[in-house]
């Protein structure tokens, strides 16, 4: 599940840079303001690397991917007020990304727990042994 909800928010991570003209030959690509739209790319890469690590199940990477999955659910959420954003589908496109964040950060935290669990149980039923 963890795989599947990072390569969605990879997927609508690039469709909003493809969107918001962050193509060779398109708009300039910078590090601040209007300029900085490509970073989505770099978040896709991200999100992408921490989950191959996370869907085999290490608690740091768990961890890690829940911390940027949240990261991603306020990036995406705030950007479009700091960017002035006035274009619909990217409007919609952050706001997909944000919900698909939170999507991933609720799965992960699911992992998380459910491993807790299962570590509990097994040292219960070692200790009754």
């Amino acid at each position: 599940m963890l795989g599947i909800i990072s390569i969605l928010l990879a997927a609508v991570l690039v469709a909003d840079g493809l969107v918001s003209g962050f193509v060779p030959g398109g708009r300039d690509w910078g590090l601040s303001g209007d300029a900085s739209g490509w970073l989505v790319y770099l978040f896709a890469i991200v999100a992408l690397t921490v989950a191959a690590r996370a869907v085999h199940g290490g608690m740091l990477a768990l961890r890690l991917l829940l911390a940027t999955a949240l990261l991603f659910v306020i990036e995406r959420a705030f950007s479009p007020f700091a960017l002035r954003v006035v274009d619909p589908i990217a409007l919609m496109l952050h706001e997909l990304a944000a919900f698909v964040a939170l999507a991933l950060a609720l799965a992960c935290a699911s992992a998380i727990r459910g491993r807790r669990a299962n570590a509990e149980g097994s040292v219960a039923s070692l200790e009754a042994a």
